[in-house]
């Protein structure tokens, strides 16, 4: 008698100790960082609250590059220094992802006040014959820009409105070839004015998005410039 008892005892811690013990499923979310601030060669990140040492064992985030992350859903914290001084600080702040949800974040300047952007992102699936490209508007001083294929003439727009911190929807165009590119004028909206013409490199099936950033001041030591980010 007294051994079922016992055995019972063991039984039911072994049960309620299963059940408490459940584990329940943890939903991740993709966030691709950006470093669009000119005056910042690379950067290193780390979603966590902490100013440990986790620069030594990343690779830095060159200027006009990205690095793609997968982490946890919710809320995360996160800090971001300069490679070249790791000391220093360009922005401690948090993120809130969606479960499943695909974002980017970009390091829009690190001056005296660093400024950072996150965009949650829907990005399309394209054709065997097809490839998507947007636009990003992160040239502080900019108007609004509109934005024509350069082998039309400049009435026919591809992109209009593009404001400060904007981003376009994707749109696609044809891919006939695995890889190919289109050229396409940047102008200012109002005056229709040509500032920049660049170039996007398509992969068939893929998408891009061309960051446009720098100054719209011919003379700045930061000119106006774009490149180029493959979302696929």
């Amino acid at each position: 008698m007294r051994l079922t008892h016992s055995l019972l005892i063991i039984t039911t811690f072994f049960l309620g100790s299963c059940k408490k013990d459940t584990l329940i499923p943890l939903s991740t979310s993709s966030i691709t960082v950006v470093n669009a601030a000119q005056e910042v060669p690379s950067v290193e990140i780390n979603f966590a609250d902490t100013m440990s040492p986790f620069y030594l064992y990343q690779t830095p985030i060159s200027y006009a590059a990205a690095k793609n992350f997968g982490i946890l859903s919710g809320t995360t914290p996160f800090v971001m220094v300069s490679s070249a001084d790791t000391s220093r600080l360009l922005v401690q702040s948090n993120v809130n992802l969606a479960p499943g949800g695909i974002y980017s974040l970009y390091l829009l300047q690190g001056g005296p006040k660093p400024e950072y952007l996150l965009m949650q992102d829907s990005v399309p699936v394209f054709s065997d014959t097809t490839a998507g490209v947007r636009f990003v508007n992160l040239s502080p001083d900019s108007k609004s820009f509109s934005i024509n294929l350069a082998t039309n003439d400049a009435s026919i727009t591809e992109f209009n409105n593009i404001s400060y911190k904007q981003a376009t929807s994707f749109k696609s165009y044809k891919a006939l070839a695995f890889r190919g590119a289109y050229s396409f004028e940047i102008r200012d909206q109002a005056s229709g004015d040509l500032l920049i013409t660049c170039r996007w490199v398509y992969r068939r099936s893929n998408s891009s998005s061309l960051v446009i950033c720098g100054s719209i001041d011919p003379n700045s030591s930061t000119p106006l410039s774009v490149f180029q980010i493959n979302n696929f």
